[in-house]
């Protein structure tokens, strides 16, 4: 659900929340329907910060969503991503750049290097791409950049497909059962 991608967004301060009057014209152009969602379309993003975050809970109460960890909005947003990698609505460069840009601050002030999570994985093949690129990568002479950048996606994309297959439940995190989470 688009909500769930900005809400994620906006747990892990990559969105603002004057920037959720546009999501809300947004998610009615997507069909979202809900009378709070209209009310925050018409507030002032830029003088009615109250009225924001009021609307804004009443939405999410309304749906009866829940506001997410770190975790697990950067699980969620991963997975978005992946889905729209695989479902090809994003090309593997975009995909890789976005990952980074949504993704690095999260993960490198969260994980170590002993941990493991796939979106280490796709930061690292960022940064491989990175130096293919800018040409920091010496290459044998039958090896050329293009078929070393055509290996790099399709690593990225059988890693993004198998994420998105173990992660088909993600959005019950969103979902409140009798249990609020904070």
């Amino acid at each position: 659900m688009l909500i769930y991608k900005y809400l994620s967004k906006y747990i892990l301060d990559k969105i603002s929340l004057t920037e959720w009057v546009d999501i809300a014209l947004e998610l009615i152009g997507t069909g979202t329907e809900n009378e709070n969602l209209y009310i925050l379309a018409g507030l002032d993003s830029k003088s009615d910060i109250d009225g924001i975050r009021k609307y804004l809970d009443f939405i999410l109460d309304e749906m009866k969503i829940s506001s997410p960890s770190e975790e697990d909005a950067a699980a969620y947003l991963l997975y978005w991503y992946c889905s729209d990698l695989v479902n090809r609505r994003m090309e593997p460069e975009e995909f890789l750049r976005t990952v980074y840009d949504e993704l690095f601050n999260y993960i490198a002030g969260t994980y170590t290097d002993k941990d493991y999570t796939p979106a280490q994985e796709f930061i690292l093949f960022y940064w491989q791409l990175d130096d293919l690129e800018n040409e920091l990568v010496h290459l044998s002479p039958t090896a050329g950049r293009e078929d070393e950048k055509k290996k790099l996606f399709k690593r990225c994309a059988e890693l993004a497909l198998m994420y998105v297959n173990e992660n088909e439940n993600t959005e019950q995190i969103f979902l409140r059962n009798g249990k609020e989470k904070k």
